[in-house]
């Protein structure tokens, strides 16, 4: 997500480096036009550049998902039916890709959703139970430990039961991931 964003002209002779390759060769001096990860101000300026995509959004809905619903660079939202999840999925894809952020991992607890998902080489559909290689333990219904899940939020997508919380919940999820191509 961090090589999305570019720097500001102005800012760009603040991030330069030195590399070479073999210790024998001439160091070589590189500008660096995007966020850096891990520079103290990057996830600030991801967020921040998700905020302004938000603001630019005309369709009120849609820009209350990318304020409220992004950790880092996971999307993790939901609707009441079907038919909204998939407008939804469509509506923000579209309006992200106008700013080169390309939607890419998939994942729902609905098949009618994932089956909207563009086929192509860059979109991955993830199952999270397959991912674990493991069933949901009896006791919790639920895949606690998923690499794509922000940590607070374990969750078994077949079941659509999330630990930690005592009620089932009613909405279809949708989980995306910003990867760059």
């Amino acid at each position: 997500m961090y090589r999305q964003i570019w720097v500001s002209t102005n800012n760009q002779k603040y991030q330069h480096i030195l590399w070479r390759s073999e210790i024998n060769q001439p160091i070589e001096e590189y500008k660096l036009t995007t966020v850096t990860y891990g520079i103290a101000p990057a996830s600030f300026l991801a967020i921040r550049t998700l905020f302004e995509i938000a603001n630019e959004c005309q369709d009120n809905q849609i820009s209350k998902i990318i304020k409220d619903d992004f950790y880092m660079d996971d999307l993790l939202t939901g609707s009441d039916t079907k038919e909204e999840c998939k407008s939804v999925q469509r509506r923000i894809s579209a309006h992200l890709e106008k700013y080169g952020f390309h939607l890419r991992k998939w994942c729902s607890n609905s098949m009618d959703i994932i089956e909207t998902v563009e086929k192509s080489n860059q979109n991955e559909v993830i199952d999270i139970d397959k991912e674990e290689n493991q069933e949901p333990a009896p006791s919790t219904s639920c895949c606690a430990s998923s690499s794509l899940l922000p940590a607070a939020l374990p969750w078994c997508s077949s079941s659509d039961i999330s630990k930690g919380n005592t009620q089932e919940t009613a909405y279809l999820i949708l989980l995306i991931k910003i990867v760059p191509i």
